[in-house]
């Protein structure tokens, strides 16, 4: 893309020879595109981290009850909400863990615009552990300071939004009526079209993500009542044969 932008405004140089703020504003306008930056992995307050700090794994050292850099998955929304936590700030972990077994900081939220988008996204999410989210910046706003990334004006998202897997829009699913149905490629694998399957050598990966717009997984962890039909006194076929509790093609016998 940005060597498409240098041809165009080439071109527009040539030919705009007279409207210097014209050109400037494109230049401008192709700086931003180029400069578009984003990270995921999970918001943790810089008072967490800093009780945290050090510790061993395993270690109860933010008022959740864990280590922030070795468990960041687990780190609850309303301790992030705690307002000793919400004036210290708040940076994101990497997605993955270290050869040690810790989350590196990939960047802090830095100024007023990213402070309050942050705070605006915690408090809309979803309560107990906060999921993994998506930080959108400037690269050419972000600041080094020491070896911590400084991005200002940030935007939060749900990784789903910079994926083709989740849009928003209406999901479709296959239902399986034995277990030599199940193929990648023509029925995902009997899963929901918003859950992604990848295949290996030896297993698969299936990750949901809490399927964001189906109602019994919204809003906690765990085993979650599910409103879809099914209950623990339905007897249908599931994959494998007749099973009590189990409708047809959503259980794998």
């Amino acid at each position: 893309f940005l060597f498409v932008c240098e041809k165009t405004l080439l071109l527009f140089a040539r030919k705009m020879r007279n409207a210097p703020f014209y050109l400037a504003a494109f230049a401008a306008a192709c700086g931003t595109f180029a400069d578009a930056a984003s990270k995921s992995g999970y918001i943790i307050d810089v008072k967490c981290m800093d009780l945290c700090e050090d510790k061993a794994e395993g270690a109860s050292c933010a008022p959740d009850g864990i280590n922030v850099f070795y468990e960041p998955e687990l780190h609850t929304k309303w301790c992030k909400q705690l307002r000793v936590c919400e004036n210290s700030g708040y940076a994101l972990l990497a997605a993955e863990p270290n050869a040690n077994g810790t989350h590196a900081v990939e960047l802090e939220l830095a100024g007023d615009v990213s402070q309050a988008n942050i705070v605006a996204f915690i408090d809309a999410g979803p309560d107990g552990p906060f999921p993994r989210v998506s930080v959108h910046y400037d690269e050419a706003q972000a600041v080094v300071q020491g070896d911590v990334l400084l991005v200002y004006n940030a935007t939060i998202h749900d990784p789903w939004e910079d994926g083709p897997a989740y849009s928003g829009d209406d999901t479709v699913q296959i239902l399986c009526p034995d277990s030599n149905s199940p193929d990648l490629a023509v029925n995902n694998l009997c899963f929901r079209s918003d859950v992604l399957v990848a295949e290996t050598t030896d297993s698969y990966i299936i990750e949901s993500n809490g399927c964001p717009d189906h109602p019994n997984m919204v809003g906690g962890s765990g085993i979650i009542t599910d409103t879809n039909g099914c209950s623990s006194t339905t007897t249908g076929p599931s994959c494998g044969g007749t099973t009590t509790g189990a409708c047809c093609g959503t259980t794998t016998g």
